[in-house]
Order: C-alpha cells, then structure tokens, then sequence
C-alpha cells in the first residue's frame, strides 16, 4: 500500500474521527423525578461538564470444550465492564450532589434495604460521536444504567487544579448506531445488497440516492447489538442486525 492510498482513503471517509467530539445524555432515574431536589437544568449541567467518557468495549467469556482432537475455546456469555465518566465539579457542587444522592438512592436508608431495580436505573444512557460539522455520527446506547461507584475526590492547600470527580455507570448491556454515509465522489444511485451486513439473508437490494444515509434504508438503521443474536438461532453471536 502506498501512503497516498491512506491518505486517499482518509479523505474519502471525511477524515478521521476526533475523540473530543462527543455529548452524553444521562437521563433523570424514576426515584430522583419526584423526590429529588434537581431538575432537568442541574442534568443539563452534568452533561455540558462531562470531561470525558468512555465507548464500552465487549467481553466474550469462554469454556474449555474438546471434542475431537485440540481444545477449542467456546463462547457461552458475554461480559460488560463498568463504564467511566469524567466530570468537571461545578462551583456549586450541584454535579457531585447529584450523582451523591442518586447512588444513595439505590438504597433505603437506614433500613438497609435496596430500592426496586426500575426506580434506579437510568433507562437509555447514550453517547454520541461528532464529526467536525456537529453532526452526530456514532451513538452508543447504555441500557438500565446505574452508578456501581463515585471516586473520592482529593483536596489540599496545595491544589490549585479544578475538581473533578470520576462517576462508574454499569448497565444491562449496549447497543451501537451508525450513519453510513455514500462516498463524497458518487454522483447517482448507490445500490447496496443486504448480504454485505446480512450474510444470513439474500436477495434483499435497496438503492439509496446521493446523499441520503445508508442506515435508514433498511430496519431503520445499522445497529450493532452488544448482545446476542436476535434471531435466537445458531447463526453467531452480536454482529450487524
């Protein structure tokens, strides 16, 4: 490959994605709606002071099986890690006493019980990639979130930094949705076949115009599942549906 194929190909793909290109979206927990003393503007300020975040990753755990011959590592579950937040505490700790009380609130008080799974999870926590335009191009979806963990935060008479404090989020599992966009230099109609993201289904053919996304065209979007497949057949595990 010679390096002004890269770089051709880094042009045609609008460059390369930037990692200071993101917003999140955290939405309010059902036990802080109606109890709790924020508001839609104090979530508004979390999510304008996220410093940063963190796109999941995905674990496949394996079992050791031999049938014939060599052992064969085999899939049978797949494992999410926490994920890390980053926050910029405001000069009115608002932030630090938001997530204080909503990880508070999985418990009940001095009575030691914890409160039902629903009222503390986040439904759909998402961030969102954008290109250099604002435009979103990436979202990964976090569902029935919750805070497993909020990080002591250190201070001194000599500390002269801004405060920050690092927020855990674990969730059920994740999902991920990507605009596909036609090459800049394609001036007619683009066909793509749906085998290209579905080997499993044939003879499906969708011809999308110039400058429309791709992902519409077909089940709404290209989605990327951080769980099984839906199908609920053999066919494999997560991938494109």
């Amino acid at each position: 490959m010679k390096i002004t194929d890269f770089v051709a190909e880094v042009q045609n793909s609008n460059g390369l994605a930037r990692s200071n290109r993101y917003t999140i979206e955290i939405p309010f927990p059902l036990v802080m709606r109606n109890t709790s003393n924020y508001n839609d503007n104090d979530f508004r300020k979390m999510h304008l002071f996220c410093e940063s975040a963190q796109i999941p990753g995905l674990n496949v755990n394996t079992t050791q099986i031999r049938t014939f011959g060599e052992v064969r590592e085999m899939p049978y579950e797949f494992n999410y890690d926490p994920v890390q937040f980053s926050f910029y505490v405001d000069g009115d700790m608002i932030i630090k006493g938001l997530f204080d009380e909503w990880i508070k609130n999985i418990q009940i008080g001095k009575t030691r019980n914890f409160q039902y799974y629903n009222y503390y999870i986040s439904d759909q926590v998402k961030i969102n990639i954008e290109n250099m335009q604002d435009e979103e191009i990436h979202t990964v979806t976090l569902y029935e979130a919750y805070p497993k963990s909020i990080s002591s935060v250190q201070v001194g008479y000599d500390q002269k930094d801004v405060m920050k404090m690092t927020v855990s989020l674990m969730y059920k599992y994740w999902t991920s949705d990507t605009s596909v966009r036609l090459p800049q230099s394609t001036n007619s109609t683009y066909t793509i076949t749906q085998d290209q993201f579905l080997p499993e289904v044939q003879n499906v053919t969708t011809a999308v115009a110039f400058g429309t996304s791709v992902a519409s065209s077909f089940f709404g979007a290209v989605t990327n599942y951080g769980y099984g497949n839906p199908m609920g057949d053999n066919s494999g595990f997560g991938g494109f549906w």
